[in-house]
This record gives structure tokens, sequence and C-alpha cells, in this order.
């Protein structure tokens, strides 16, 4: 790895130094980030969308009927249909 002064860089400021790679490889940076926590919460995020995805996925059309259960949902037409009635 070779060390530059901005100095040698048209246009920088003169206290900055600047990291090259001979190589091209190894430096740490990932896509671009140089932070591998910053890194590691893009793909929390993208994780956590994908699970998003194929839990609505599996999940879709099923019907809950452990959420309501059936005598609720009875007792809820019948009012349902007084009301209807008196209007």
């Amino acid at each position: 790895m070779t060390c530059v002064t901005s100095s040698e860089i048209a246009g920088s400021d003169p206290g900055m130094q600047v990291r090259i790679s001979a190589t091209g490889k190894g430096d740490g940076i990932v896509f671009g980030i140089p932070d591998p926590w910053v890194s590691l919460a893009y793909l929390a995020s993208i994780l956590s969308a994908a699970l998003c995805v194929g839990w609505g996925i599996a999940r879709w059309n099923k019907e809950d009927s452990a959420d309501e259960p059936p005598a609720e949902i009875k007792q809820w037409a019948d009012e349902e249909k007084k009301v209807e009635a008196e209007l």
C-alpha cells in the first residue's frame, strides 16, 4: 500500500493522506462502505425485508379461524342482520 500526501493530488488539503492500494484488493471495503458495522446494518435490513416477504407469501390466503371463535362470528353476524333490518 502506498500513501501519498494530498498536495500531490490536485486541489486537495495539504495535510490529508490518501491510501492507494497497489493491487486494488484487500483494503477491507465492501461495496464502497469502509465500516463493517454499516455493511452489517444494510445486510440485516435486506434480510429482514426478505423474511417479511417470505412470511407474507407463506401465509397468503390462509384462514385464521383460531383468531375469532365461531360463536363470536355468529353473534356478530346476528347483530349485523338486526341493524340492517332496522335501517
